[in-house]
């Protein structure tokens, strides 16, 4: 993945996504650390897109730190959150996927 290649935007998303996963722990940065990143950005995609659909960004955000808070720790062998998770990877792959398709010259937040 090309980090010039991203708006900025999508390079923090990426950035916060990674931190998250080292304040916490996380052998790996996974797709739910994306989201989270996604959620706290101001000026972001996600409010917007959560209002459109009539979801609470609230309830949303409980669910989303729930699910991190269960994820497996790794304590006493360096900080985590070093590595993109081949699930995180896929998601990339398909957002450039749709840049492609779409033919646009960078990836945002909203791909």
């Amino acid at each position: 993945m090309r980090m010039d290649k991203l708006t900025l935007k999508a390079q923090d998303a990426i950035a916060t996504a990674q931190n998250i996963a080292t304040e916490r722990n996380h052998v790996e940065i996974q797709p739910e650390h994306l989201l989270k990143g996604l959620t706290e950005q101001d000026g972001g995609m996600f409010t917007a897109l959560a209002q459109k659909i009539g979801a609470s960004t609230v309830d949303i955000r409980h669910e989303l730190d729930a699910v991190l808070e269960n994820m497996p720790r790794q304590v006493g062998a360096g900080p985590g959150g070093g590595s993109m998770s081949p699930g995180l990877r896929d998601v990339l792959n398909e957002a450039w996927n749709m840049v492609t398709h779409l033919k646009d010259d960078y990836m945002s937040t909203e791909h």
